[in-house]
């Protein structure tokens, strides 16, 4: 298994290959060899206050029970 970046499969695999091809250890791909390339994104991370929340909460319309509402209960009051 090797990581690389690249911006499109076909970069990937070609990345991947000169990895291969650089590896004494490891067998040169041939033509028939598979590739599985995964992709992995870097995680998105996002911050909130609670008060941020509570201020959502309060100003969903539908009560808690509307989308995003009742989440954003839970962590503010216990009405869910």
């Amino acid at each position: 298994m090797v990581r690389v970046e690249a911006d499109s499969l076909y970069e990937a695999v070609a990345k991947a290959v000169a990895e291969f091809r650089q590896d004494s250890l490891t067998p040169n791909p041939t033509s028939l060899t598979e590739f599985t390339v995964t992709i992995e994104r870097p995680p998105t991370k996002h911050r909130i206050r609670l008060a941020q929340g509570a201020r959502r909460a309060e100003g969903t319309q539908g009560g808690p029970a509307a989308p995003g509402g009742c989440e954003l209960s839970r962590a503010a009051r216990s009405d869910c």
